[in-house]
């Protein structure tokens, strides 16, 4: 059975896209702006002004993708 998983796992770990859009390191962060979760527009170039950033994008709650 712990086979069985191992197998499943690792076909479905082969089958998951990795293409996905990175910027080259030291290049500067476009100048976007968008609201945040409280309606506060925010310059993404200026909140990612520190040494090191992370930009995540997520869907809305119960939308497909």
């Amino acid at each position: 059975m712990r086979l069985l998983l191992l197998a499943l796992l690792s076909f479905s770990l082969a089958a998951c896209d990795t293409s996905g859009v990175f910027l080259e390191q030291s290049r500067p962060v476009p100048d976007v702006s968008a609201p945040n979760q409280d309606g506060k527009i925010v310059n993404v170039r200026d909140a990612c002004s520190g040494p090191w950033s992370l930009v995540f994008f997520y869907p809305e709650a119960d939308t497909p993708g």
